[in-house]
């Protein structure tokens, strides 16, 4: 039913998720979010989000659904498929990103060129959703404005600090390396985590 669906209509599908896993009530949200999660959604929604112009406010809906279903006791496959799916923006497409402008000032998540426009190159893009997804990443860590430790702890005895660190190699746009220092950052401040990586 929903196989290249216009922009609209898959829209209007996401906001519906998002209200499923939302405000109903804490205990009808946990049961939706468990549904969606056995229904393999974070996998589907990142093949989605891989066809997407990231300029449109699709884009923007979907990653509010994944960080839903993300945010509390994820599980495990779903966060293995996040972080591969952001991994997998690495590949090279330039032999050094910091060529590619982006919008000046911005934290690299804008889906605006230099000069105004919308019209975003390859690399463009692929830097704007890699660094979508970090900041997605990031914002998971926190509860309000306090580090969720147990979310932390949890995240690093899946993917470790290796991952974090893929995404610091010197050829990628400092955007990217700022969101990945931000996760690494607040990692190591929490003094369980900092002495395993010691």
């Amino acid at each position: 039913l929903w196989h290249q669906a216009p922009a609209e209509v898959e829209k209007s599908l996401f906001e519906h998720f998002f209200e499923l896993i939302s405000d109903i009530g804490i205990q009808r949200s946990s049961t939706n979010i468990r549904v969606l999660r056995e229904y393999q959604l974070v996998e589907r929604l990142l093949v989605i989000l891989k066809k997407s112009d990231s300029s449109s406010t699709t884009t923007l809906t979907l990653l509010n659904v994944l960080h839903a279903l993300l945010c509390t006791s994820p599980r495990v496959t779903d966060v293995l498929c996040f972080v591969q799916f952001t991994a997998a923006t690495l590949a090279p497409t330039v032999e050094d990103e910091k060529v590619v402008a982006l919008v000046p000032g911005t934290d690299g998540t804008e889906c605006r060129t230099q000069n105004g426009g919308s019209s975003l190159t390859a690399e463009q893009a692929t830097i704007i959703l890699r660094n979508r997804c970090l900041k997605l990443f990031f914002s998971l860590l926190y509860m309000g404005k306090r580090i969720n430790q147990k979310y932390c702890e949890e995240i690093v005895a899946i993917v470790g600090f290796d991952w974090v660190q893929l995404f610091l190699l010197t050829r990628l746009h400092p955007t990217t390396t700022i969101w990945a220092l931000r996760i690494l950052m607040t990692h190591l401040s929490i003094p369980a985590l900092s002495l395993i990586h010691i």
